[in-house]
């Protein structure tokens, strides 16, 4: 498996090269703090039924703050398969939100509007302060 953390400095080397029409990289140097916001479910994407829900969580990294905590697995190459919660702003949001929590095996659709795009997404992850991610729950 291809395992990346999110908002991982490890994924940053090797993808610089490759990011000419992604948004401006932040100063890999200065650590961000992040700020849980709210989560509700997303307008219309909600669905239940035996084994998949959607929601949405929303969250604010600020400098010196935690880091997102997530590792994820890109191979499908259309969404973020969550690998592993690791201690973070996920991890945060999870306690606050026992019925929307992220879990291991759950596939983030879509960051900031960016769906399909596993890589994309990823760079939204580690570039933008506010992150809005549909959650596809298994």
């Amino acid at each position: 498996m291809d395992s990346k953390c999110c908002a991982g400095d490890e994924a940053k080397a090797s993808q610089q090269n490759d990011t000419a029409d992604a948004q401006p990289a932040m100063n890999s140097e200065a650590p961000m703090n992040e700020d849980i916001v709210k989560g509700s479910p997303a307008a219309g994407t909600e669905k239940k039924s035996k084994k998949h829900k959607e929601f949405t969580i929303k969250l604010n990294k600020r400098e010196g703050g935690p880091r997102l905590g997530i590792d994820v697995d890109l191979m499908d190459g259309s969404y973020l398969l969550i690998d592993k919660i690791n201690e973070g702003l996920v991890d945060t949001w999870n306690q606050e939100h026992p019925d929307m929590e992220v879990k291991a095996n759950d596939h983030v659709m879509a960051v900031n509007g960016i769906r399909g795009d596993a890589q994309a997404m990823t760079e939204a992850c580690k570039n933008n302060d506010k992150l809005e991610m549909l959650i596809k729950s298994e």
